[in-house]
């Protein structure tokens, strides 16, 4: 990696929308805006981490082929989840999932 890359990595993480895709159950990690995600909440990445892993069986025990994650949404969640120790219930969740009418859609079908 050069230095163009470090300067285009610096601007993903500024005004990336921070937006990543579950496909099948399967959270697609190796896309740059996924990266650029996880570079952007490296602290809060154990909670993020597991809610993503929550995220993704609930679109594989729904078959919903495709779920796009609100990421500031999920790190918000990621938040409130550490202050109050608290696991989160299914509907919040749901709240991090920015295509939830298609999502909807698929698990009601």
């Amino acid at each position: 990696e050069g230095p163009d890359a470090r300067g285009y990595d610096v601007l993903m993480d500024t005004f990336s929308l921070h937006e990543f895709m579950i496909r099948r159950g399967q959270v697609l990690e190796d896309t740059p805006e996924f990266k650029s995600y996880r570079r952007t909440y490296e602290p809060l990445w154990p909670v993020i981490s597991a809610l993503t892993a929550q995220l993704a069986a609930l679109c594989k025990q729904y078959a919903i082929p495709l779920a796009v994650v609100d990421g500031k949404a999920l790190a918000d969640l990621a938040h409130g989840v550490m202050d109050a120790g608290l696991a989160p219930q299914m509907q919040d969740l749901l709240v991090c999932v920015a295509n939830i009418q298609e999502v909807a859609g698929a698990a009601d079908a």
